[in-house]
């Protein structure tokens, strides 16, 4: 059962790491980052498949594997690669180049130290890294008001490096929970990311517009924001442009006579949070009211109608804001 369970594991993680490298691989270019950023992730991933496919055959014929080098080499190059691929998704410019030859400094380390040392503290490292990274999200909260989502997805990364830490430290037992507590966690990692991606698709654009907004000098020395502010709410309020399921930041500020970096910042200046957030806002505010105003109508029909293009994305916008599904809120207040 176990080793079946191993199969299915690594199976998920290949293909779901497929996938995933093709998902960053276009939104990179989507907001032009840099080779770095599609090389951290590529390294991230590839790592973490090649350590899948080595536990698989490990299962198929047990050998030494914890004594090897490539082995101990790809669990620390995970750690650092995790790091450098979370900072180019968070941040507008990536880490400056004379920064980077430290994170190599655990690769050497490693050619020189035994498995049963380097490996535990690859996990130590993992978990600082992780932290780190935490915090960089945190920083961002000055700027963005909802972040649970991406904070506590970061922190399950940190929580699976100390559990994985754990395991590495009691291999001397019985290497065999190591190796089959590692690939699912690695398993359970994927499962997590692509949910993620699938609950919240607007996890991306959250992180990245804050991090422009944070970064990023401002482009409205030359505009009037409390004009241009204005003109957004009459789309909004009178028109209802954000019913437009298909609505973007680029739409919207041709129409008002914006880059779409400007109204990014004006959007973050003066709602304290960005475009996707607002949309959301302003879209589970009709939402709210049509759930009262047309009692009969389905909840999905209400959904679709304020603007969402899913059950899901809505029922997740709709407990993420209000704090309890459609359904409960509609039933609390026609009573």
């Amino acid at each position: 059962m176990i080793e079946y369970l191993v199969t299915l594991s690594v199976g998920f993680s290949v293909v779901a790491a497929a996938l995933l490298l093709c998902i960053y691989v276009w939104l990179y270019r989507v907001w032009n980052k840099p080779w770095r950023s599609i090389a951290a992730a590529t390294v991230l991933l590839l790592s973490f498949v090649a350590l899948q496919t080595m536990h698989w055959h490990w299962f198929a014929e047990p050998a030494e594997l914890y004594a090897s080098k490539w082995y101990s080499f790809l669990v620390i190059l995970t750690a650092p690669a995790f790091y450098l691929f979370v900072r180019d998704y968070i941040h507008a410019q990536p880490e400056k180049l004379h920064f980077m030859p430290l994170h190599v400094i655990p690769l050497v380390v490693n050619l020189f130290l035994p498995n049963r040392w380097s490996i535990p503290a690859s996990f130590i490292l993992g978990t600082v890294y992780a932290g780190v990274c935490v915090y960089q999200i945190v920083l961002l909260q000055g700027r963005r008001k909802r972040f649970k989502i991406e904070i506590i997805a970061i922190s399950c990364f940190l929580l699976l490096a100390v559990i994985v830490g754990v395991l590495a430290a009691l291999v001397s037992v019985n290497p065999y929970w190591f190796i089959t507590g590692y690939t699912f966690l690695i398993g359970l990692s994927f499962l997590a990311v692509v949910a993620l991606l699938l609950l919240v698709p607007e996890t991306a654009q959250n992180i990245s517009e804050a991090a422009e907004n944070r970064y990023a000098r401002s482009t409205l020395t030359q505009v009037d924001r409390a004009g241009a502010v204005s003109r957004l709410e009459i789309l909004m309020q009178e028109e209802g442009l954000y019913r437009n399921e298909g609505l973007s930041l680029a739409d919207v500020a041709e129409q008002l006579g914006l880059t779409a970096h400007q109204l990014s910042e004006l959007i973050n200046a003066e709602y304290g949070h960005g475009f996707s957030q607002y949309i959301r806002e302003h879209r589970i505010n009709h939402a709210k009211l049509q759930l009262l105003a047309e009692p009969k109508a389905s909840v999905l029909s209400v959904g679709l109608a304020s603007g969402f293009t899913s059950q899901s994305s809505f029922y997740t916008a709709f407990g993420q804001l209000v704090g309890e599904s459609p359904g409960k809120y509609r039933i609390r207040h026609l009573k």
